[in-house]
């Protein structure tokens, strides 16, 4: 297999101050591991996703704590005791007016919310499961915000026939169901995507609706927008024009950040390619940010075209942040640009910065992983902004090995932090390709299991430093170069992370067994 970072920065000229930053993948020794979202609170990083950890049969949520250096502060595992949790792309973190943190998830098989509420140390308080349907039907939940009597969990419910309701569930503080509403209108599919508590018993839920024909034919989406009083009751309902597959705005809201007078939204629509025959499923994701006031009248829309006409669906954008300079931040994911005949199996972080009349920026590529007989799927799917103007974006990374066994298949989670510039190290050209290929390929780190020693051959200077599972960290020693032996007998037995930091902040991590 080949590690690779792969980094396209392209930028219009603009001064940067902030620190160095960082990219590295995480799986705190687990053998499943994604990132969905991040919150920050006063420069700490909160990550929350999804877990397998070793020698457990089920799926977890948690919550990991890292400083801004990217440094493991702490890690929680939350648990149901008879199914899975999974949680949507860019489900919801918040911090909640106690000084603590909510978060957001699903029970995989029966399609239910999930309410997980800690403090901001990840001491969980509650974990509560809420029925929405009187049997099971798919159902996503990925929308949290807190009121000043409870919570709001919403999302999407299937209600048959394929079509989608919005779906709201609202607790009070300490958890206890207060009510459950659907949302919808005959024969279309309504998706909920995203909320803000406009006053203190206003809430807007944003999203999309499509009406789906039959035939394939007549395909239609719009963007819609409810706004509910703290009972459910709808106040008022706002749906932009109708429009078909082929024109070039409209689409449903994927998320939006509340601005001054109006608002910034994500909007995507599929655009089916009408010389190709629809059993193909050949089609063209289309990405916009639009800018609307109050009114929801469209200020600007600023769209997003790719080379690459079949995109299949890959091209996402997941999250929408405002920054210190008045700008804006979006990231999601982007189909490779490779020469091979499976390029569609390649897909790229993508990061993208505009002013706040919609014009470009910079926008940067980022991967880890290639290999030649595979899947590597990697995408940016939540994005905070740090006090100093540092981006930090989170997500994960699928791998599939097209010939080696199922159980090879695993997921990565990945954290970058990038300066206003959208710069690792302050000052970076305004065209950068790094390829560290080689640097991963020529690590050895053996013997492992070890006892007293661990012999590290690598090039370059590195600094080197150990932790334990739960991030706790047992050794430093910096200014390496070339091979290096690290002594562990003061080691307890036990699983452990050895980390080599290069000169250009790049990450490698190993799990070995200290005997």
């Amino acid at each position: 297999m080949k590690h690779i970072i792969f980094v396209l920065i392209f930028f219009s000229s603009i001064k940067c101050y902030t620190q160095s930053g960082f990219i590295q993948a995480y799986d705190f020794g687990n053998p499943g591991f994604g990132i969905n979202n991040t919150l920050n609170i006063n420069d700490t990083i909160y990550l929350t996703g999804t877990a397998r950890q070793q020698d457990s049969l089920f799926w977890c949520a948690y919550l990991a704590i890292i400083d801004s250096s990217g440094n493991l502060i702490g890690i929680n595992y939350y648990y149901l005791v008879d199914d899975n949790i999974g949680a949507a792309l860019n489900s919801d973190i918040i911090k909640t007016s106690d000084g603590g943190i909510a978060m957001i998830s699903n029970s995989f098989q029966r399609a239910n919310p999930i309410l997980i509420k800690t403090d901001r140390q990840g001491k969980l308080e509650f974990i509560q499961e809420y029925d929405v349907s009187e049997k099971p039907a798919p159902a996503v939940h990925d929308i949290l915000i807190e009121t000043p009597n409870g919570y709001m969990l919403g999302g999407s419910l299937n209600q048959g026939n394929n079509l989608l309701d919005i779906s709201v569930v609202y607790v009070n503080k300490k958890g206890e169901l207060m009510w459950k509403k659907t949302y919808g209108e005959k024969d279309w599919s309504e998706n909920g995507t995203s909320a803000y508590l406009m006053a203190e018993n206003l809430i807007m839920i944003a999203g999309g609706s499509g009406y789906p024909d039959p035939k394939g034919k007549d395909n239609q989406t719009r963007s819609n927008v409810i706004f509910i009083d703290s009972l459910g009751s709808i106040v008022k309902v706002w749906k932009s024009e109708v429009i078909d597959t082929f024109n070039k705005l409209g689409g449903g809201w994927i998320e939006f950040e509340p601005i001054s007078a109006g608002f910034l939204s994500i909007n995507i629509r599929p655009k089916y390619l009408p010389y190709l025959p629809l059993s193909d499923n050949e089609f063209q994701t289309i990405l916009q940010v639009v800018k609307r006031d109050i009114a929801f009248n469209i200020i600007w829309a600023k769209e997003f075209n790719d080379k690459i006409e079949q995109n299949w669906g890959f091209n996402r954008l997941f999250d929408i942040k405002l920054t210190p300079d008045s700008g804006i931040i979006v990231v999601g994911k982007r189909i490779g640009n490779l020469n091979d005949p499976m390029y569609h199996t390649y897909t790229t972080g993508w990061m993208i910065k505009l002013d706040k009349n919609g014009k470009e920026l910079w926008s940067r590529l980022d991967t880890l992983f290639y290999f030649d007989n595979g899947l590597q799927d990697h995408q940016w799917t939540g994005v905070n902004v740090l006090s100093g103007g540092s981006i930090v974006s989170v997500g994960y990374i699928d791998l599939v090995y097209f010939d080696l066994p199922p159980d090879s298949t695993r997921s990565i989670g990945w954290v970058m932090k990038v300066d206003e510039c959208g710069c690792i190290i302050p000052g970076c050209n305004t065209k950068v390709s790094t390829n560290v290929e080689q640097i991963f390929k020529d690590i050895k780190i053996f013997p492992n299991p070890a006892r007293n020693i661990l012999q590290v051959n690598a090039g370059g200077k590195y600094d080197i430093e150990i932790y334990d599972m739960t991030g706790k960290r047992y050794y430093v020693q910096k200014g390496n170069e070339n091979n290096v032996i690290v002594t562990i007998n003061s080691l307890v037995s036990g699983t452990y992370i050895i980390k080599l930091i290069f000169e250009n902040h790049i990450a490698y991590n190993k799990i070995f067994v200290k005997i």
